[in-house]
């Protein structure tokens, strides 16, 4: 063999004095090397973590903090669109409130699906209109996972003022409730809105809605949105309004300035404090909504109605006024771009005070 000393390979002979062994897996125990292996200390988190005294998190970072708003409302917004956003205006006080509303309804969270109850026995008030626009306001802020559908008895408006013509709907959904296992399944009977908010309504005459098929209906619905919005019927004493209180979070009552309406709002209210505790905590901190129809009321009446509304206020109702809007009173459907400057800032006002409460209520 000839000699390969000096070359790269020399020694390269050894080779053939090694034995291989008993193959093994590297391990500590069997790698011939010593390791040495740290006790790992475990994990206990303390039963009551660190805190800020009077300090939150939210105090040290104020909501928003990262983005300057800048003026879109008035003249202010007019000198941003005029310097094409060379001149930053900030925003005035009510466009602040607007925004900070937004981030209200945006931001809040809890721990489950949660539902607002829209009722008033007197028809013509604004219930359809109430859960449409305002299941619109928050999908729009939310980015969707925000679906209206109804509770009433017998078939309701809410199809009718949807946008779209859908093929299927409430009745529908109820003999198929069984069957529905998947988001894609449950969307064949919503009617999808610009807004981002599901409206599920009935596109036809149906069967009565029972106790049964409201609990059903919060069952699947819950599964598959995070805030629901109930439109209810006339009658408080039905059992598919009893069902829908005993699943409700919030009650918001739709009312007009105007002796009848209020005094079916104060029905309602009544109607549902005799149902068990739960009824009596719904209505004692109500959503009350005041819109206008744009039909003249009577000054003493309308006085008298107003009196009784900050009355209720003082006991614990919120009460907020939404201007009339000519888009909701064609009775055509309803789309959020469509609103009033005005209307949709009040509204807006009315999603942030929904989402407030239901966000206290989940405490």
């Amino acid at each position: 063999m000839p000699s390969i000393e000096g070359s790269p390979f020399a020694g390269a002979h050894r080779v053939s004095l090694f034995e291989e062994g008993d193959p093994d897996p590297v391990s500590a125990s069997g790698s011939g090397l010593d390791v040495i292996t740290p006790e790992l200390p475990g994990v206990q988190w303390p039963a009551h973590p660190l805190v800020l005294p009077e300090a939150s998190r939210a105090d040290l970072i104020p909501p928003g903090s990262g983005v300057k708003p800048v003026a879109s409302w008035g003249w202010r917004g007019a000198v941003v669109r005029a310097t094409g956003g060379l001149v930053r205006v900030r925003p005035g006080v009510a466009e602040l409130a607007h925004l900070a509303a937004e981030r209200t309804i945006r931001q809040a969270t809890w721990s489950g699906a949660v539902n607002v109850l829209v009722a008033n026995k007197s028809g013509g008030v604004g219930k359809t209109v109430t859960s449409v626009v305002l299941a619109g306001v928050l999908a729009a802020a939310r980015g969707g996972s925000v679906a209206a559908f109804e509770v009433s008895d017998a078939s309701g408006a809410l199809s009718k003022r949807a946008e779209g013509v859908p093929v299927r709907g409430l009745g529908e959904l109820v003999e198929r409730l069984h069957a529905i296992e998947s988001a894609g399944e449950l969307g064949g009977y919503t009617t999808p809105q610009t807004s981002h908010a599901d409206l599920i309504g009935s596109v036809q005459d149906r069967p009565v809605l029972t106790a049964e098929h409201v609990l059903a209906l919060r069952t699947v619905l819950d599964r598959y949105y995070r805030v629901t919005v109930a439109d209810s019927g006339n009658n408080p004493h039905s059992d598919a309004f009893c069902a829908a209180v005993s699943t409700a979070d919030v009650l918001l009552l739709p009312v007009q300035v105007s002796a009848v309406p209020f005094l079916d709002m104060v029905d309602v209210l009544t109607a549902v404090r005799a149902m068990g505790e739960h009824g009596r905590h719904l209505s004692a901190k109500p959503l009350i909504v005041v819109n206008d129809d744009g039909r003249p009321k009577p000054a003493d009446a309308s006085h008298r109605v107003r009196q009784e509304l900050d009355r209720l206020a003082r006991e614990g109702a919120t009460v907020l006024e939404v201007p009339f809007d000519p888009h909701l009173a064609e009775g055509g459907e309803i789309t959020l771009a469509s609103l009033s400057d005005s209307s949709l800032r009040a509204w807006t006002k009315v999603g942030s005070a929904v989402i407030a409460q239901l966000a206290y209520e989940a405490q």
